[in-house]
């Protein structure tokens, strides 16, 4: 396949339109809100720096759109292709001066038409030009950190207790050797994937004695080179390089893609599965409704030392918990999976360096590699081999080209809500049901000012608080909670509202005075995930948020913002561009919710309706593409047991099977449902002989 590339003429559009979203500035508008904590600043240098004169923009940009879809790509070129000649540039621009050659102020007249236009198409224009212009940008350039207060990596990543005298355990990957084009091993289970799901599954097969083979399409890193900043992590850790998009550009969907799968990159939340939620699903899965998920959730809490005695709130969280005291909002401590002691690591969205999350590679592949378990990283699997009703294995091929056969007596997929759809697609399995289903956890941010604090995201836990005052809004649990952010540049630039490349600049160089409250819904909308045609390793999420779903968020907004607002937030910012930002300069202890200035700025706000793509919207939960249930093939397309109802001794277990979202941070009911699943694979394999 062709490296995607664009011409200088395209690029001199793209740098034009860079440059318009962070555009060079007066030093005088951020000398003084500059930070020093890390060192000297050239803030001469840093304001007049814009894309097109950072080195490395170009190959960042490149290296951004040549993860897109191919049809994507090719309406990329066409727009800008659009803009650099004059007949056909003022369909775009309303102008017959062309893009390139407008003044800025010009050129955000544009930009903005497309923002607020009423045709979803130049909304969708905007963002996806503003997350290149403003992610490039933001990871390419070291100093802008140190500006905004952000010391780029782990400040401790060599601490002597917590890594340099620690031991880690030593993972040995699976030598098939390097002159191998084609090999083929015999296992009891093989087990695709190795996230939340898959390393249950490996521990408990590996505890009844089966033999077992992980394979992880993703590449596994050591403690000793969990040392990574924004730009190494999104490239090394996730999904399409942390830019992976729904089909309508309208939602950023973060997935890890490394050993480990999400439990590496995840912010430690362990959150059972609500009662309710428990129920509903029990209706379909009859397990949820009994003692042995219980057993599961216990089980699984337990091995990794999941509790709330040990945490050290950051300032958000404090801020969380205590703004929902006073106002009387349902709030509470999220356990914590670091194995009972305290866990300050506000890079642990770029993996855990110390080992003290007890995610996937440090608690349950570990063990079940002790037991005899083997991994083999960087390794994509292609299909299951099956017929008439029976599979015999997978097919894989290795980052080397190699062919990998392994047969097996069962086959378990847990690739992932976004990848194992894509697996049994690719394997000609026809149920209707495979893809359908996805559930988001559509997210958005509200932040707010504190300009004589210095919040310190990067020092503390990262997400250890939740309110639920907002999560029942229908009756059926379909609700926002209240949580905090990853607060890292690159997830703020994403979720901050752009009104014109001064504020942008100016607003984002505050990072470190910036509380990030999380709105999370659980979603009534559905979607689809399928291959692309002609990349068929890549998902394709074909979701769009539906209006309860963003109603939903603008209820959580409103919920986050009065606690920023009783909290003494200065500036709270939503990312809802309808919405004006809400400054205040009354003194903490004399607010009130009815407070005439904040009563009309929220009412402004409770009007509002998210209108993605041009409103920013997230997802790091991705589930329920591949259900449960107990109503045959025409409801799921697996049984209430975990099995492929065309395919009985394949089973899936990650968060695909789940029948609807979660509600909470999928990662403990995941690993609960896994745990059954497991259950009831070693019944299956139980008569047969173990090695």
């Amino acid at each position: 396949m062709a490296q995607f590339t664009l011409t200088e003429t395209e690029f001199a559009v793209l740098e034009a339109i860079a440059d318009t979203f962070v555009p060079p500035v007066d030093p005088e508008l951020l000398r003084p809100i500059a930070s020093k904590r890390f060192g000297p600043v050239d803030i001469d240098e840093v304001a007049q720096m814009c894309p097109s004169k950072l080195p490395g923009f170009r190959g960042a940009a490149l290296a951004v759109l040549g993860k897109a879809p191919t049809k994507a790509q090719r309406q990329f070129k066409i727009v800008l292709n659009i803009l650099a000649h004059r007949p056909t540039g003022i369909v775009l621009t309303g102008s017959m001066t062309l893009l390139t050659e407008m003044s800025l102020a010009q050129r955000e007249d544009v930009i903005r038409g497309w923002r607020d236009s009423y045709l979803t198409a130049p909304r969708k224009l905007f963002h996806s030009l503003y997350d290149v212009a403003t992610a490039s940008f933001v990871r390419m350039y070291p100093m802008h950190y140190r500006a905004m207060g952000h010391p780029e990596r782990e400040l401790l990543m060599d601490d002597k207790v917590r890594f340099a005298e620690k031991s880690f355990y030593k993972y040995n990957m699976l030598d098939l050797g390097p002159y191998a084009t084609r090999s083929e091993i015999n296992v009891d289970a093989v087990i695709v994937g190795s996230g939340a799901g898959a390393g249950v599954v490996a521990e408990h097969l590996t505890a009844e004695g089966y033999n077992v083979l992980v394979l992880e399409k993703g590449k596994f890193y050591p403690q000793s080179e969990l040392s990574f900043n924004e730009d190494e992590s999104m490239n090394k850790l996730f999904e399409n390089a942390g830019g992976l998009q729904t089909d309508d550009g309208a939602m950023l969907v973060l997935a890890g893609s490394t050993l480990g799968g999400g439990t590496t990159v995840n912010w430690s939340a362990s959150l059972r599965t609500p009662d309710n939620i428990r129920q509903q699903f029990g209706e379909t899965v009859p397990f949820y409704k009994d003692q042995i998920y219980d057993q599961a959730m216990d089980y699984v809490m337990h091995q990794m030392g999941c509790s709330v005695d040990h945490i050290e709130h950051s300032f958000s969280n404090n801020l969380l918990l205590e703004g929902s005291r006073k106002l009387g909002y349902a709030a509470r401590a999220i356990d914590q999976n670091t194995g009972g002691s305290t866990h300050h690591c506000g890079f642990c969205g770029n993996g855990c360096r110390f080992g003290e999350k007890q995610g996937g590679v440090v608690n349950w592949l570990r063990v079940a590699t002790e037991r005899g378990a083997k991994i083999i990283d960087e390794t994509q699997v292609t299909r299951v081999i099956h017929s008439n009703g029976r599979a015999t294995g997978v097919h894989a091929i290795r980052n080397n080209g190699s062919e990998l056969v392994v047969n097996a007596k069962k086959v378990v997929v847990a690739g992932g809500s976004l990848h194992t759809p894509l697996i049994l697609q690719r394997s000609k399995f026809r149920n209707k049901h495979i893809g359908r289903g996805l559930k988001l956890h559509p997210v958005t941010v509200v932040f707010g000012e504190y300009p004589d604090e210095e919040i310190n995201a990067y020092e503390k836990a990262i997400m250890t608080s939740v309110s639920t005052e907002f999560d029942d809004l229908d009756g059926r649990g379909h609700g926002p909670k209240l949580e905090t952010l990853y607060h890292q540049p690159l997830l703020e630039a994403h979720f901050l509202p752009w009104n014109s490349g001064a504020e942008f600049r100016k607003q984002i160089i505050k990072y470190n005075h910036l509380a990030a409250m999380l709105i999370i819904t659980r979603d009534r909308s559905t979607g689809t995930v399928t291959f692309q045609k002609d990349k068929p390793f890549s998902p394709s999420m074909n979701y769009t948020t539906n209006k309860y779903d963003l109603w939903a968020l603008v209820q959580g907004s409103v919920g986050a913002a009065n606690v920023l607002y009783v909290q003494g937030a200065s500036r709270i910012i939503t990312g809802l561009v309808d919405v004006p930002i809400f400054e205040t300069n009354k003194p903490k202890e004399g607010r009130d919710l009815n407070d005439a200035d904040y009563r009309e700025w929220v009412s402004k706000l409770q009007k509002a309706t998210y209108q993605p793509p041009r409103d920013p919207l997230g997802s790091a939960h991705q589930m329920a593409s591949c259900r449960m249930g107990n109503k045959g093939p025409s409801y799921s397309p697996l049984d209430d047991k975990g099995r492929l109802w065309e395919c009985k001794n394949v089973f899936v277990a990650d968060a695909s099977t789940m029948p609807a979202a979660s509600g909470v941070n999928p990662m403990i009911t995941t690993m609960a449902t896994a745990r059954v699943i497991a259950q009831n694979i070693s019944k299956e394999l139980a008569p047969s002989s173990r090695l």
